[in-house]
């Protein structure tokens, strides 16, 4: 008898666990309907999604996933079949983005990435209050981004390869305490960087390359404790490089780096790219950042000699002196034994060629030498 009951109990949860999971599975017709205000500002239609039926059942296509039994209460019927994720990259669409899409409530994740969508970005959804993920980058969206924002579950927030304007959206830092990852890179965000961003104390990743941005960057910028990952190239930024760089540096590397700004005419670094900026000439302090791998200095109108020290990195891998106006002699002296690649093209270096360098730098991949006053044989050292 004990073993009927038994049975009897364990049929009753499984049929109950099917008909909430048969619910879960039944699109929520607020979300159905937003969806379709979604598609209304499409070119096309989405292949698969079909509105005409009248057992429409948005949890069953393509590109959505609707929130399981797990993820909500027994009693709590309004969240039936909500939508919590919207991939939809790659997919050709074409047309402008729906404020609609502010009414998916319970969406966590919304991926518009890789697509044609142009316009603006809706107030409405920077306002979801669950949203993790919002990928809208590498599409033609252009208008202004608000400056409204409360985003209090997100996590990655990519808007990358637009065409968006205004400032950047510091606001965010407010309320969003979780995110690790932001990227403006590749747009036409313009004026100066604000300190707010230094209230993203989670952030991990920061892109803001490629704008129009300018003047100098926060201080509070460098002090985040897990940023990682920091790319402001192609931008207007200037400023003191010591008071740029405050944050955990060995004390002889930030002195290195003040005696080279001190060699530059005003003290200045402007983080343009391709565009010749530095004045001055390289100071030899340079040669005490041992931990130094790369040095790109090309593209600039430096002159004078190029430091002895700066040719006995042990690990320098990478030194790009090109298109300068060095025209001291080159050092005899050469020990860079981890050396990948070395241009010292178009400048007015003079003396032999120094192919000591053949002697002790084994990894050498490049060795450009064009355009320089070098004269002499070609020695035969060149063949190590």
């Amino acid at each position: 008898m004990l073993k009927f009951y038994l049975i009897v109990i364990f049929v009753g949860f499984f049929v109950q666990a099917v008909v909430l999971n048969s619910q879960n599975l039944t699109c929520n017709t607020n979300d159905l309907k937003t969806l379709e205000g979604l598609v209304s500002r499409l070119e096309l239609g989405i292949e698969g999604w079909d509105f005409n039926s009248s057992s429409s059942n948005c949890c069953n296509w393509v590109e959505i996933t609707c929130n399981s039994s797990s993820s909500r209460g027994v009693n709590d019927s309004f969240n039936f079949g909500r939508v919590v994720k919207l991939e939809l990259g790659k997919k050709l669409l074409r047309g402008s983005i729906h404020e609609s899409l502010g009414n998916l409530e319970q969406l966590k994740t919304l991926n518009l990435s890789h697509n044609f969508l142009k316009g603006f970005i809706p107030l409405s959804l920077l306002h979801l209050p669950k949203l993790e993920i919002l990928d809208l980058a590498y599409n033609k969206i252009d208008g202004l981004f608000p400056n409204s924002i409360n985003l209090p579950s997100i996590r990655v927030l990519n808007i990358s390869e637009n065409a968006i304007q205004g400032l950047v959206p510091v606001g965010i830092c407010s309320n969003s305490t979780r995110i690790s990852v932001l990227n403006l890179g590749f747009n036409n965000l313009s004026g100066n960087l604000p300190p707010g961003l230094g209230n993203c104390t989670s952030l991990e990743d920061l892109c803001l390359s490629s704008n129009l941005l300018s003047g100098g960057l926060p201080e509070n910028l460098f002090r985040l404790p897990k940023l990682a990952n920091l790319s402001l190239r192609k931008n207007r930024f200037s400023g003191q490089l010591s008071d740029l760089i405050e944050l955990d540096l060995n004390p002889n590397d930030l002195k290195a780096l003040e005696g080279f700004v001190s060699r530059l005419e005003l003290g200045l670094l402007n983080w343009s790219s391709g565009k010749k900026m530095l004045r001055g000439s390289i100071h030899e302090s340079l040669g005490n950042l041992e931990q130094l791998k790369t040095l790109n200095l090309s593209c600039n109108f430096l002159k004078g000699f190029i430091p002895l020290s700066l040719l006995h990195l042990p690990k320098l891998e990478i030194l790009d002196l090109a298109y300068n106006e060095i025209d001291g002699l080159f050092p005899n002296s050469i020990n860079l034994p981890s050396i990948k690649g070395l241009n010292i093209s178009e400048n007015a270096i003079q003396v032999p060629i120094p192919m000591g360098i053949c002697s002790n730098s084994t990894r050498i991949l490049v060795l450009n030498l064009g355009f320089t006053n070098l004269s002499g044989n070609l020695p035969p050292g060149i063949g190590n």
